[in-house]
C-alpha cells in the first residue's frame, strides 16, 4: 500500500528558523523524492500582526515569506501546511509580560480563559491569510501539567482529560470558522488515562473516554523509535484505531541530539514503524525533523533518512545498492558518503539495536563536558584521538557540492574532539599523580583546543548563516564562547598550579561518579554538561 500523504515536518522553532532559500532547496529535493506535503513547525515563529511580542526577536516568518514559500511549494506539487501550537510548547512567548494572562504553568496556555481563545483566533487568522492549505496541525502534545497552575488556582482541580477535551473542542470551532481541518498529536489522550505514559500499550481505553473525543480531528501517533519491536507499534496503532478518528503516523529523523544526525538509527526504526502503519491502513505518514536544544544539527543533515522514508512509504527497494544512485542523482552526493557525517559518534555507538537510551551523541557531550568538572569523563576510552583523526580525514577527503558547509563544520568539530574528548580525564590523572611536568606539556593541548574551537565556531557559523536566519545563533555564541573562555580559565589555573602560585585545584580532587542514568547519551543537554551549577 502506498500512502496518500508523504510529509516532512521541519522544526522552525528551536532557535533555528530556516531561511526561505533553505526551504526552497528542501522543497526541490522533496519534489524529486516524491513528497507531497511540508509542515512548518512554528510555535511562535510566524507573524501575527496585532501581537508584536509573538515571536519577538526570534526570526519569525513574515506573512510575505510564508506566501512566497507557499507559492513555491504549490508549483512543486507540495502542500505547505501550518503546524502550530494551541496548548503547550509555547514557552518562549511567556518571556514577555504581554502573555501573562494566558499562562497556566510551564509552557501551557490557560484553558477556558477568554483571552486565550482571542490569541488562538489571531493564530488562525494569520495562517489563514498566508497559507493556501486548509489543513493544520494544532499540536496539543506534552501538556503534562495542564490544569495544575493558574487553572487550578482559578477553578480548582478538575478532570484533566475533560479540560483538554473541552479546549480541543473550542479550538476546532475556531478552526472551522477559518475553514481548517485539524490534526493533533495524540499523546495527551493516552497519557491522561495511563498515569502519564504515552506508549503504555497494555492499558484499556474506557469507552466513555473514546466517546468524548471529538471525531473531526485526525490523531497523529508519533513515535521516533521508542518501542522495541513491530508488535509494540501494532498495539499502539490498534489503540489509536479504537478512537474512530482518522489516524496519521509521524516517525523521526534523528538530528536533534547534537551536531551530527543518526540516519542509521532513524532508518532502522522507520522500517518497522512503516510496516505496522501499512498493516493498519494508515494513509498519511510524516517524517519529523526536530531541532531540540538549539537546533545544532543542519537542516540538511538528515537527507539520507528523507530519501529512505519516501522510498519506504512508496514500497520501493531500500537496499543500499538500490538507493545509492538515486540519492546521488538528486543531491549530488553519494548516499554512503552522506552517512559519513554521523561517524563522529561511531565509537560509542550502541549495539545497533532499538534501545534508544544507548544512542550516542558524543559529538555534543564531549564538546561541552567541562575540563575540570567532567561528568562525562567516565565515557572516555582512550580511543578518541585516533577515532576523531580518522573522522576528520574522511570528511576532508570527500566531495559534497552544495552541502559542503555541513561537512566542513563537522570536520572541524572532529578536530576539536580529537583533543577535547579526553582532556579532562588526562588532566585529572596527571594532577593526582603529582606530575607537574606532564601538566605543563598538556597546556599545549589546551592552547590548541582553543584554536580549534575558534575554527569550528567560524565554520559552524557559516553553515548556520547559510541555512537559517541569524536569530538564535547568539545561543551558540554564548555556549561556544563560554567553552573557549573555560578552556582559558582552566589552562591558566593549571599554569598557576605548575608554577606554585596556587597550592591545589579543588575540582580535580573530586572523584567523578558514574552518571546514574541509561539516558547518558540521547538526552544529555547542554546545561547538564557544562556545569552542575545553575545556568
Amino acid at each position: 500500500m502506498a500512502f496518500e500523504k508523504i510529509a516532512l515536518m521541519l522544526d522552525c522553532s528551536r532557535n533555528a528558523v530556516p531561511n526561505v532559500g533553505t526551504i526552497k532547496t528542501l522543497l526541490d529535493l522533496m519534489a524529486k523524492m516524491g513528497y507531497n506535503r511540508l509542515e512548518l513547525y512554528t510555535e511562535d515563529t510566524y507573524e501575527i500582526k496585532n501581537r508584536p511580542y509573538f515571536g519577538y526577536l526570534r526570526g519569525r516568518y513574515t506573512g510575505a515569506e510564508i506566501k512566497e514559500i507557499d507559492a513555491y511549494a504549490g508549483a512543486k506539487g507540495i502542500e505547505l501546511t501550518p503546524c502550530i501550537q494551541v496548548l503547550a510548547h509555547l514557552n518562549q512567548i511567556f518571556r514577555w509580560p504581554a502573555f501573562d494572562g494566558v499562562r497556566d504553568c510551564d509552557d501551557i496556555l490557560l484553558v477556558d480563559e477568554p483571552e486565550t481563545y482571542a490569541l488562538i483566533e489571531d493564530m488562525f487568522r494569520s495562517v489563514a491569510q498566508n497559507f493556501t492549505s486548509r489543513n493544520v496541525n494544532i499540536g496539543c502534545d506534552e501538556a503534562h501539567r495542564v490544569g495544575l497552575g493558574q487553572y487550578l488556582v482559578k477553578h480548582g482541580f478538575q478532570d484533566r482529560f475533560e479540560i483538554i477535551n473541552r479546549h480541543v473542542g473550542k479550538v476546532l470551532d475556531i478552526a472551522k470558522k477559518y475553514g481548517f481541518k485539524c490534526a493533533m498529536w495524540s499523546d495527551m489522550y493516552f497519557r491522561l488515562i495511563s498515569g502519564g505514559e504515552y506508549y503504555s500499550t497494555d492499558k484499556e481505553i474506557p469507552q466513555d473516554i473514546l466517546d468524548r473525543v471529538p471525531g473531526d480531528v485526525s490523531l497523529i501517533y508519533w513515535d521516533y523509535g521508542y518501542n522495541p519491536d513491530v508488535d509494540s507499534y501494532r498495539r499502539m496503532f490498534a489503540g489509536h484505531k479504537r478512537f474512530g478518528n482518522d489516524i496519521e503516523f509521524a516517525g523521526g529523523a534523528w538530528r536533534w541530539t547534537g551536531f551530527a544526525p543518526d540516519n542509521a538509527y532513524s532508518m532502522k526504526a522507520l522500517e518497522v514503524q512503516i510496516t505496522a502503519a501499512k498493516e493498519f491502513g494508515v494513509k498519511s505518514a510524516m517524517l519529523t525533523a526536530w531541532g531540540d536544544e538549539g537546533a545544532e544539527g543542519s537542516a540538511f543533515s538528515f537527507l539520507p533518512t528523507l530519501y529512505y522514508f519516501a522510498r519506504l512509504c512508496r514500497g520501493e527497494s531500500t537496499a543500499l545498492a538500490d538507493m545509492e544512485d538515486g540519492f546521488k542523482s538528486i543531491t549530488g552526493v553519494g548516499f554512503k558518503d552522506f552517512l559519513d557525517i554521523e561517524r563522529i559518534n561511531d565509537y560509542t555507538a550502541s549495539d545497533g539495536g532499538t534501545d534508544v537510551s544507548l544512542k550516542p551523541n558524543a559529538d555534543k557531550f564531549f564538546l561541552y563536558n567541562d575540563f575540570f568538572l567532567g561528568i562525562e569523563d567516565g565515557n572516555v576510552t582512550g580511543k578518541e584521538p585516533a577515532h576523531y583523526r580518522s573522522v576528520s580525514g574522511k570528511l576532508k577527503a570527500g566531495s559534497y557540492g552544495g552541502f559542503s558547509a555541513v561537512f566542513n563544520a563537522l570536520r572541524a568539530l572532529a578536530d576539536v574532539l580529537e583533543l577535547k574528548a579526553g582532556i579532562g580525564a588526562r588532566t585529572r590523572r596527571l594532577y593526582r599523580s603529582g606530575d607537574k611536568d606532564g601538566l605543563k606539556r598538556l597546556l599545549d593541548d589546551y592552547r590548541l583546543i582553543e584554536e580549534r574551537i575558534g575554527v569550528f565556531h567560524t565554520l559552524f557559523r557559516e553553515q548556520w548563516m547559510g541555512e537559517n536566519k541569524p536569530f538564535g545563533f547568539e545561543v551558540h555564541d554564548i555556549r561556544l564562547g563560554g567553552l573557549l573562555q573555560r578552556a582559558k580559565t582552566c589552562a591558566g589555573r593549571l599554569a598557576d598550579y605548575c608554577e606554585g602560585k596556587i597550592a591545589s585545584i579543588p575540582e580535580l580532587e573530586e572523584d567523578i561518579l558514574p552518571y546514574d542514568s541509561k539516558m547518558v547519551y540521547a538526552h544529555m543537554k547542554y546545561p547538564r554538561l557544562a556545569s552542575p551549577g545553575r545556568l
